[in-house]
């Protein structure tokens, strides 16, 4: 965690403001989407964990499970960064 906040701070990543989310120079948040196919355990515990470990170096996960179908043609069409 340490490297990463190293790392994040090195890239312009850091808390502005003070509200326990890093920000850019501009001042948008670290935020991003975690879409993942739910409705399983070992995903439902991967997302919060994944959610968890953000969060304590200022990055706002916002988990998203979906179908598995829907998932699938997300993978398919490459619709995701």
């Amino acid at each position: 965690l340490a490297k990463a906040r190293e790392l994040l701070a090195a890239a312009g990543w850091v808390d502005r403001n003070q509200d326990g989310v890093i920000e850019n120079e501009r001042g948008d948040p670290f935020n991003f989407e975690y879409t993942y196919s739910g409705g399983g355990e070992v995903a439902e515990r991967l997302a919060r964990y994944v959610q968890t470990q953000c969060a304590l170096v200022g990055i706002r996960c916002n988990p998203n499970p979906v179908d598995w179908s829907i998932y699938a043609d997300i993978l398919q069409s490459r619709n995701f960064d």
